[in-house]
C-alpha cells in the first residue's frame, strides 16, 4: 500500500497567507478553485511532453516533427462549480488527454451525483435548482436525461441477468402509477417480486409494468423467472393478484401459493367503524394465530355468527379466499413468522411510492423502469442480513423438503473401458460401442460433453451455472473422450457442450483441470476465498 506524503507546512503557509474568511478558500474564486485548475493545466502540460517526446521550448526530437500548437478552452462543470480549463493542443491533433477525455465537459462523479439526485425521486427542474443552488452550476434537462439515459442499458442487464436455482420464498405485489400513453395518462401497475434466497437475504428478482393483471400476463412473468434458472420455489406470498395463482402452479406446480394474512386483516376491517375495530382485530387474530387448519375454522365459524350480521363482507371474503390463506398453518412458527406478511415488498412499495410522489406521471414506460431501478439499486444497498432466525426457519424447510432443497455437490469419476481394436474394428465401431456404454451410465443425467468445439465460460459464469445445476433435481454427468474422442451423437444430444479449451489436450490433463475448475466454481458459490476477482 502506497502511503501519500503529507504537504510541507511551508507550502501550506505559504497558500493560505492571504486566507481571511471562508469565502477565500472555497468561494467562487476560491484558492480550491484555483488550485485545481492550475494543477489540471499542469497535469495536462505534462501529458502533451510526454506525447511528443519533449518539453516546452526544448528541441523537437520526435521523428515527425509534431510540436505544440496553443491551447483550446472548455469548462468543466463539477462540485467546485463551473472551471474554465485550457487543454494544450499539438499540430498534429493527435494529442488524446487522459485526465479531460476529448468531448468530456464534466468532472468524474458529477454525473454519478445526477443519477443519484434522480433515483431518490427529484424532477429534472429539482435537480437543476438542486446543483445550482449547491455548486453554482447550471445543467440543462437535456444534459440530465442524457446522463439518466444511459442507466437503461443497466436496466436491461439486470432484468435478464442469472438468477438462483431455488428460492424458499417469494413475494409479489403491484404498485401503481401514472404514465403517458399514446397522447394519454393511463394507470399503470408495476409488479414486484422479491425472493428470499437460501442465505435468506431479500432480492429483488424484477420488475415488469402492464396495464391489467391477468393469468396471461403473470404467466409470462413467471416464465421468465424459469427462463433465467429459477428452478424452484417452495411458498409464493401474493397479495389477491388476479390469475397469479394459476400461473405458478402452471410453471412450479409444487409451489404453495399464500395469501397474505396482514393484507386480509386490513381489507377487513376496512369495512368496520373506529370504535369497533379492537374487537373486530382481536377475532381475526384468533382465526390466523390458531394451530391448525381446523381450530382456525371453528375460530372463522364464530366469526361469522358474531360479526356476520353487522359486516357481512367479511366473512364472506375469508370464505372466498379460504384455500389461500389455510396453506400458512401447514408451517412451523419459524416458517409462518416469514410468510404472514408481505411487509418484506410493502416496506419497498412505500419508499417506491417516496419517490414518485413529487411527479404527476411519467412520460413513458422506459424512464418508470430507470428510476424504480435506480431506486431499488439503493434500497437494496441496505440489505446485508439475512431475515431473523432465517437458519430456524431453513432447518424447518429442509425438513419439510428435503427433496426439494438444493444438494451439496459430490464427485464420483466412472471410467468407461474402450473395447479393444481388433480386426475388423476401425475407430467408428470402437466409437459407437463406447457412446452406448456411456449413455447407458448417464441415465437420465444431466449431460455435458467436453469438446474444444464447445462454449467456452469463465470461472464466474461456471459457478452460476453449477448454482442452477445443484437445483434441477438430477445428476450431472461430465463426459471426458477418450483416445478416439466422444462419439458425435453423444456431442449432438448432450445438454450442454463444454469447452475448456481450444487446444486438445492430453486425458488426465483435462480431469485436472476439470476437477480444479469444479472446485473453484463451488468455492464461488459458498463465498470462499479461493477465487478472486
Amino acid at each position: 500500500m502506497t502511503t501519500q506524503k503529507a504537504l510541507p507546512n511551508e507550502l501550506i503557509d505559504s497558500l493560505l497567507s492571504n486566507y481571511q474568511k471562508p469565502e477565500d478558500l472555497i468561494g467562487e474564486n476560491g484558492l480550491l478553485k484555483q488550485l485545481t485548475k492550475a494543477l489540471v493545466e499542469r497535469a495536462l502540460q505534462a501529458e502533451m511532453t510526454e506525447h511528443l517526446g519533449h518539453d516546452k521550448h526544448e528541441p523537437v526530437t520526435n521523428s515527425s516533427g509534431n510540436a505544440r500548437n496553443g491551447k483550446s478552452r472548455k469548462t468543466l462543470k463539477g462540485e467546485f462549480g463551473e472551471l474554465p480549463i485550457e487543454i494544450p493542443r499539438d499540430r498534429e491533433g493527435s494529442f488524446e488527454p487522459q485526465l479531460i477525455p476529448k468531448h468530456q465537459t464534466r468532472w468524474t462523479g458529477f454525473d454519478d451525483k445526477i443519477i443519484s439526485l434522480y433515483s431518490r425521486g427529484m424532477t429534472v427542474r429539482e435537480i437543476q435548482s438542486h446543483l445550482t443552488d449547491m455548486y453554482g452550476t447550471e445543467v440543462s434537462p437535456t444534459l440530465i436525461s442524457s446522463v439518466t439515459d444511459a442507466v437503461s442499458e443497466e436496466v436491461t442487464q439486470w432484468q435478464s441477468r442469472p438468477l438462483d436455482a431455488v428460492y424458499p420464498v417469494v413475494y409479489l405485489d403491484c404498485i401503481h402509477v401514472k404514465v403517458r400513453d399514446a397522447g394519454a395518462v393511463r394507470a399503470k401497475a408495476v409488479y414486484l417480486a422479491i425472493g428470499i434466497n437460501m442465505e435468506g437475504q431479500k432480492e429483488v428478482l424484477g420488475l415488469w409494468i402492464a396495464q391489467t393483471e391477468g393469468a396471461k400476463f403473470w404467466l409470462g412473468v413467471v416464465t421468465e423467472l424459469k427462463n433465467r434458472g429459477v428452478q424452484d420455489i417452495f411458498i409464493a406470498c401474493v397479495d389477491g393478484l388476479k390469475g397469479f395463482p394459476e400461473a405458478i402452479e402452471a410453471v412450479y406446480p409444487k409451489a404453495a401459493v399464500q395469501l397474505c394474512i396482514v393484507h386480509m386483516v386490513r381489507n377487513s376491517l376496512n369495512y368496520v367503524g373506529w370504535n369497533k375495530r379492537d374487537l373486530v382485530a382481536t377475532d381475526l387474530k384468533r382465526i390466523y394465530t390458531a394451530a391448525t387448519t381446523d381450530e382456525a375454522e371453528q375460530y372463522l365459524t364464530e366469526f361469522e355468527v358474531k360479526w356476520e350480521d353487522a359486516y357481512p363482507p367479511i366473512a364472506v371474503s375469508w370464505r372466498n379466499n379460504w384455500a389461500r390463506i389455510t396453506p400458512f398453518f401447514d408451517y412451523p412458527p419459524e416458517i409462518r413468522r416469514i410468510i404472514y406478511t408481505t411487509n418484506a415488498i410493502e416496506s419497498v412499495n412505500m419508499s417506491l411510492r417516496k419517490v414518485t410522489k413529487n411527479r404527476g406521471s411519467f412520460p413513458n414506460d422506459e424512464a418508470l423502469m430507470k428510476l424504480f431501478y435506480l431506486a431499488l439499486m439503493n434500497i437494496s444497498k441496505k440489505w446485508t442480513m439475512p431475515l431473523r432466525d432465517w437458519k430456524y426457519a431453513l432447518n424447518q424447510f429442509a425438513i419439510m423438503f428435503p427433496e426439494r432443497m438444493p444438494r451439496e455437490a459430490s464427485v464420483e469419476i466412472i471410467e468407461i473401458k474402450p473395447d479393444k481394436r481388433a480386426a475388423g474394428k476401425n475407430s467408428t465401431v470402437v466409437q459407437e460401442a463406447e457412446a452406448k456404454r456411456i449413455l447407458e451410465a448417464c441415465g437420465k443425467d444431466y449431460v455435458i460433453a467436453l469438446d474444444e468445439r464447445g462454449a467456452e465460460v469463465t470461472t464466474l459464469q461456471l459457478a452460476e451455472r453449477m448454482s442452477a445445476w445443484l437445483g434441477i433435481g438430477r445428476d450431472v454427468c461430465l463426459l471426458i473422450g477418450g483416445a478416439d474422442g466422444l462419439h458425435p451423437d453423444i456431442k449432438k444430444n448432450a445438454d450442454w457442450l463444454w469447452s475448456l479449451s481450444k487446444l486438445t489436450l492430453p486425458h488426465g490433463m483435462v480431469r485436472v483441470v476439470l476437477a480444479e475448475q469444479l472446485y473453484r466454481a463451488w468455492s464461488v458459490i459458498n463465498h470462499h476465498p479461493y477465487h478472486r476477482e
